[in-house]
């Protein structure tokens, strides 16, 4: 709903009375809602039966809103086929009567149903419309036929409640007139109302709530999340809000955390990156340097947002360049983690250390115990190696950043470049004279001791071909290749590994330079058998027109068939089914295809065995 007009569209609607109005001030509202009422008199039940009537109304109408259009809008009511006589008029005379004789009325309605919210927003539709300007008595509301003349029009939906209450509040009128005169009663649902105009922005309801209270009700008014209405507006980028709210609100703490105590509004605008609403909290005296639960400052939020202004405006704050987050990550780490060029220049321009680690931090008393939530001692260098950033790694090497591994560090920029596949930047890296053969905490080089491309890891054999090749990096393996690397050594070979992560490309290009499509591991598993288990039917396909065996059985003696049948992967197996022996057994007769479909609880694969002639009665083992 806006600050223009009402629209209620009634359900097969026979007649339609418009009436034009520009804007919904008190005589609209009352017009609409409480006609033929004397707005001077005092409260009484034929009053509240009118305003009930009001409500069922709008409920029975979907509460549909009409928008503005151009300068004038329109208020629709409408009556049904099914409607009395009565019923046409804008609200019956004995419209008290009515209610109390509803069969949907329940004398025995819970007086709970009213709660103090409800109340709140009930007293401030009378009060508003002007049915009472005097403060409601609390007895008012443990009347049992004042509550069942209040709920028997929402009865089957108080959210029809609500939705009225929050459109018609005091917040949405003109508080012109008479209404002027209203006591403080008026204002118990303002905390409410308030935080739901500054969630979207509704200045002038905002203006007219801090005109009518004291603006210092509302300093530690929240939302449901917990956060300030000063961090909601600076977090979605209201800015004449926010400049409304530091101007108005007496005493307003421009470093609210809100009830979770985490970020303050700056942090908020930082994050989005909403220049002037920071330049706005900067001119109020907002703290640069305060940390979230996270330990992440503003300045943390806006050099991994990638909003170099913001930082440069921080800086020229006192925004510290080295404060570290939990994680020990300075802001420069935050901006080379993003690739985020101007941020980390500006970082450097005002004295960041480009090679401060990671975990190179001060507890509050300046100890170097900081706790974090990883062991990992990264550089900026090493985080912009991670993700690729190249232009970040040459302006970070341009400014004195050590390209080889740090002290007690496990890993080295090149290695992590190259276990992502980042080739230019690995380039970027030897150029600037990256050692070839550091080794990581699990025994891998670069290239896997560059100078020797074929090195194996201790353990399962591993060389720098096949790590490329479970990744999927053709452009590394071409790399190596054309470097001397074996194209079958290891355990499992770079052919085995490819075809188990179903990398075609790489898989054909490994044939084409000798890849031996039959060789096994120590298993004896092939190739083939990594496919077929994985379900790659394309590189199952591949592999079999350039020679590999489709019945070779591994140790055990499963074939590749027996795999794709116990994995549940219907094509490769509609696809070996014809080529393979669908009655082969294990070594030890203790499996067929058929019994692995079972055991796997694949039906649709062992109904295509049964149909290609598989044995329902094998006897095992």
């Amino acid at each position: 709903m806006n600050n223009g007009s009402l629209h209620m569209k009634g359900n097969n609607c026979r007649t339609t009375t418009t009436t034009t109005t520009t804007s919904l001030t008190d005589q609209s509202l009352r017009t609409s809602l409480i006609r033929n009422t004397d707005h001077d008199t005092s409260l009484d039940l034929t009053d509240v039966s009118i305003l009930s009537v009001g409500l069922k109304r709008y409920q029975n109408h979907n509460h549909e809103m009409l928008t503005d259009d151009d300068d004038d809008n329109e208020v629709i009511e409408t009556s049904d086929d099914e409607d009395d006589d009565d019923d046409d008029e804008p609200f019956p005379s004995n419209s008290t009567n009515t209610l109390l004789n509803n069969p949907n009325n329940n004398d025995d309605m819970d007086l709970g149903l009213i709660d103090p919210d409800t109340q709140a927003k009930l007293a401030a539709i009378l009060e508003a419309t002007g049915i009472t300007n005097s403060p409601i008595p609390e007895d008012f509301w443990r009347d049992q036929q004042v509550v069942r003349l209040l709920t028997s029009s929402v009865t089957n939906n108080l959210n029809g409640l609500h939705e009225i209450a929050n459109a018609i509040s005091p917040s949405n009128i003109n508080l012109s007139g008479h209404q002027e005169k209203k006591s403080k009663s008026t204002n118990k649902d303002t905390s409410g109302t308030f935080v739901r105009a500054c969630m979207n922005n509704d200045i002038r309801t905002v203006e007219k709530i801090l005109q009518t209270t004291n603006g210092k009700e509302h300093l530690n008014d929240v939302n449901e999340d917990g956060d300030s209405v000063l961090a909601v507006a600076c977090s979605n980028g209201y800015t004449d809000l926010v400049r409304l709210l530091l101007t108005t609100i007496p005493d307003i703490d421009i470093n609210d955390r809100g009830s979770k105590q985490d970020c303050t509004p700056l942090m908020e605008a930082c994050n989005a990156g909403h220049y002037e609403i920071v330049e706005l909290l900067l001119k109020h005296n907002a703290n640069v340097n305060m940390q979230s639960t996270s330990g992440n400052t503003a300045l943390h939020y806006s050099a991994g947002g990638g909003y170099a202004d913001i930082v440069r405006l921080l800086l020229e704050h006192g925004a510290k360049v080295e404060e570290t987050n939990e994680n020990g990550h300075t802001p420069l780490m935050e901006a080379a983690s993003g690739g985020h060029v101007e941020v980390a220049r500006a970082l450097l321009d005002h004295g960041a250390g480009v090679n401060t680690l990671s975990n190179d931090s001060k507890d509050k008393n300046g100890n170097d115990s900081k706790q974090h939530k990883t062991d990992e001692m990264h550089t900026a260098l090493m985080e912009a190696c991670m993700d690729g950033h190249v232009q970040v790694a040459k302006l970070l090497l341009d400014h004195g950043a050590d390209v080889n591994m740090p002290p007690d560090s496990y890993e080295s920029p090149l290695t992590l470049s190259a276990c992502g596949g980042h080739i230019e930047l690995a380039s970027l890296l030897i150029e600037r004279g990256a050692n070839l053969e550091e080794v990581n905490d699990e025994g891998y080089t670069p290239l896997m001791e560059g100078a020797d491309v074929n090195r194996t890891t201790e353990d399962t054999q591993e060389t720098a071909l096949t790590l490329a090749c479970a990744g999927g990096f053709l452009d590394v393996a071409k790399i190596l290749l054309s470097n001397g690397a074996n194209v079958n050594l290891g355990q499992s070979t770079p052919l085995m590994e490819a075809s188990q992560e179903g990398h075609v490309e790489l898989v054909q290009y490994l044939i084409q330079n000798g890849a031996d499509v039959n060789q096994t591991t120590p298993a004896g598993e092939t190739a083939l058998a990594y496919a077929c288990e994985s379900g790659h039917s394309e590189v199952a396909e591949i592999l079999l027109n350039s020679g590999a065996h489709i019945d070779q059985a591994e140790n055990e003696g499963r074939t590749p068939l027996m795999k794709a049948a116990r994995a549940g992967h219907i094509c490769t197996v509609r696809y070996l089914i014809s080529k393979a022996d669908v009655n082969r057994a294990t070594n030890s007769n203790d499996s067929t295809v058929l019994s692995l479909a079972c055991a796997g609880g694949h039906l649709d694969v062992a109904s295509l065995l049964l149909k290609h002639g598989a044995d329902p009665n094998h006897l095992l083992k």
